[in-house]
């Protein structure tokens, strides 16, 4: 089952590593090398400095589809929350002031995350009364359950 709300989010900086995204595999495999070569370990260690102020996550997924929205080739970045936290390997960008729709979804991460963005594209969406904000999507791991996967979509009036 996924639940929704809407919050206001001021703007926000994050850093991570990016790849480019043409098929739903790439996820995967890029999700994969960087836990393999320690590169989430690092995020989610930066990450804890300011221990996620306001996705309450550690790490989380930048879908860069702001250009474009409907074009669903784009750089996907696993990042953290900046605090200050320089490091050569990752580029740090802004997050724009949002409002965000947040699709909250439990179960296996990858099925969470695939119903909570069905959910919101072809149900929530259309009937809403929004329209996409042409800002970055999150998908967000909160620190809170580890069975949770909540993915925000910017969306306005």
């Amino acid at each position: 089952m996924v639940t929704v709300r809407l919050e206001n989010k001021p703007a926000f900086d994050v850093t991570g590593i990016k790849t480019w995204i043409s098929k739903v595999e790439d996820f995967h495999n890029f999700w994969s090398k960087c836990h393999e070569d320690g590169t989430v370990s690092t995020l989610k260690s930066l990450g804890s400095q300011n221990l996620g102020e306001l996705t309450k996550s550690l790490i989380f997924g930048v879908s860069r589809v702001e250009n474009d929205p409907n074009n669903r080739d784009f750089y996907f970045y696993i990042a953290t929350e900046y605090a200050g936290n320089d490091n050569k390997n990752f580029e740090t960008f802004t997050i724009p002031a949002s409002i965000w729709a947040i699709f909250e979804s439990k179960g296996d991460v990858s099925q969470a995350l695939f119903e909570a963005e069905m959910y919101a594209f072809k149900e929530w969406l259309p009937s809403s009364g929004y329209k996409h904000a042409k800002a970055p999507e999150l998908e967000v791991y909160p620190v809170r359950d580890s069975q949770i996967v909540e993915f925000w979509l910017p969306v306005i009036k």
